[in-house]
């Protein structure tokens, strides 16, 4: 791994984005490709914060080093595997940064994971309402009509779950092109 990288993942790592430090022969000798192709395999983008830690140094980053970093990070983010792991795992995707042609693709496959991922967000949600519903019920000193009341809430919970289930059910697991 190169050094100028190593150092910047341990600043990354230990003082995150806002404190990057980064001398200016590290800034010169940096690999602008490779770490675009790392940030865009991790999903986001730390061009912003390369560029102020360099500055910072007295060293202007050249518009050929901010191409090659976004070449790199195109390359590993402009993937649809990656676009449906970003949805899966709610988090946004800017297809903006990506060509025109693969755009619908990549939205495509962003929209079919987000709508798993938003499924099994709700099916995590009303499980642990259940769940609580159950450790209420094994509580001895409750009505009759307050278990009743619980009860039947907890059936509620339990077809809603069923139902979200089928639904991501119906979804294909990953994206296909």
């Amino acid at each position: 791994m190169n050094q100028s990288l190593l150092i910047f993942a341990i600043f990354l790592t230990f003082f995150g984005c806002s404190q990057l430090e980064l001398t200016a022969s590290q800034c010169q000798t940096y690999d602008w490709k490779q770490a675009g192709e790392k940030d865009g395999a991790g999903g986001e983008s730390l061009l912003h914060s390369v560029r102020n830690a360099c500055l910072e140094s007295q060293y202007i980053v050249a518009s050929e080093e901010e191409e090659l970093y976004m070449e790199g990070f195109k390359k590993t983010y402009c993937q649809t595997e990656r676009a449906f792991r970003r949805g899966l795992d709610l988090k946004s995707y800017d297809l903006d940064v990506c060509s025109d042609p693969s755009r619908k693709l990549l939205s495509n496959a962003y929209t079919l994971g987000k709508k798993r991922g938003t499924l099994k967000k709700q099916i995590r949600e009303l499980d642990q309402k259940r769940r609580d519903i159950l450790v209420r019920l094994m509580n001895t000193d409750l009505s009759k009509k307050l278990k009743e009341k619980l009860n039947s809430r907890k059936r509620e919970y339990e077809r809603e779950i069923r139902e979200l289930e089928r639904d991501l059910s119906s979804l294909p697991e990953s994206f296909i092109e």
